[in-house]
């Protein structure tokens, strides 16, 4: 029934293509696994055949989805986010492999994909990353050695990215990076005093010296309204924790001491508490989750449970409850109290 719907010169009129294609949805169930592969690998060529069926076969068994998921052009974004989301890890490495890959799957590839994943979606130079993907998986790499060199191959890296990276990866890469990425000397000499200044914050981030010059650093760029949660996320980026924490305080207006508190101590729920009464968004927010996850535990959080729940404690977050707790949290250090307030399960958070 499939060669009769596929042929070249088959003479169906619209009514029969539309039978024979109900006939091949209903058998799609039944038949064994080794008819749906083939079926799977015909059809993955067709570029007429309904969009249901598709996704289906998209959904099915590994054997039988990847070459749906690696070759079918009749499926569209969000059938392939959803692959992403709620299926296996061998189906989103192919989805990994898929030419032509926008940044709306690549974004969710990043935040579901393990380091295989991502290792193959980086060598995958025909999808487009997001800027928001490329800065996260190049804060990975200084972790994650097996991300160093794909993403320097890639050709659509940005400079400024690629001589970040240029502090962790081996000799080899910087020389990479050097021969491919031209920059000034102003440029080098920059991130030459931002490296020095970032070696010497991690050193003495416990410090009085070190935290009272990152207050007063805090204090300029607050005078030249240039706090903001992208400056946050960059000095997260950069390991200057001490230089997070007392933006941080700086921007929801709380002690240096509460701030750290909140990063080391209260978990998502107190970030959540903080992004949401003071205006940052959906985004920002998961890009500090992540990137604070990386500070208190070691690594960047991988779950896509724990994502998923962030996001949804989050979106769940009425910003005039968050605010009635920052401003209880301004009033008392002893915030955990007040944590009863926040809506979300903390246990089932910090299990997952």
């Amino acid at each position: 029934m499939t060669d009769l719907f596929l042929a070249e010169d088959a003479r169906l009129t619209e009514r029969e293509r539309g039978l024979v294609l109900e006939i091949l949805h209903k058998l799609i169930r039944e038949v064994e696994a080794e008819v749906r592969r083939d079926l799977a690998e015909q059809l993955s060529r067709a570029d007429s055949v309904p969009r249901e069926l598709i996704v289906e076969l998209a959904n099915d068994d590994i054997d039988i989805a990847r070459p749906i998921l690696l070759r079918s052009e009749v499926l569209r974004d969000p059938d392939l986010i959803e692959v992403v989301r709620n299926r296996t890890r061998e189906h989103r490495l192919a989805v990994a492999l898929r030419d032509g890959l926008s940044e709306d799957v690549t974004d969710s590839l990043v935040r579901y994909g393990d380091e295989d994943v991502l290792v193959a979606l980086l060598r995958n130079q025909d999808a487009r990353l997001s800027r928001f993907a490329s800065e996260y998986l190049v804060a990975e790499s200084e972790q994650t050695d097996a991300f160093q060199e794909p993403l320097l191959r890639r050709g659509d890296l940005p400079p400024d990215l690629a001589m970040r990276m240029y502090w962790w990866v081996s000799a080899a890469l910087r020389r990479h990076i050097l021969l491919r990425y031209p920059v000034d000397a102003l440029v080098v000499d920059e991130f030459i005093e931002d490296c020095t200044v970032h070696a010497l914050d991690n050193r003495n981030r416990d410090g009085a010296a070190a935290s009272e010059s990152a207050r007063k650093l805090i204090e300029r760029i607050r005078e030249r309204r240039e706090l903001t949660p992208r400056f946050m996320i960059h000095a997260l980026r950069a390991g200057r924790v001490s230089v997070f924490t007392h933006a941080l305080a700086a921007w929801s207006d709380v002690t240096e001491l509460m701030a750290r508190r909140i990063v080391f101590e209260g978990g998502v729920e107190s970030l959540a508490v903080v992004c949401k009464a003071t205006g940052i968004d959906r985004q920002e927010f998961e890009l500090l989750f992540l990137l604070t996850r990386s500070v208190t535990e070691g690594r960047v959080a991988r779950s896509p449970a724990a994502i998923e729940s962030s996001l949804s404690l989050f979106d769940r977050l009425e910003q005039e409850r968050a605010m009635r707790v920052l401003r209880l949290w301004r009033r008392r250090p002893e915030y955990e109290s007040a944590l009863q307030e926040v809506p979300g399960d903390r246990h089932g958070y910090a299990s997952a």
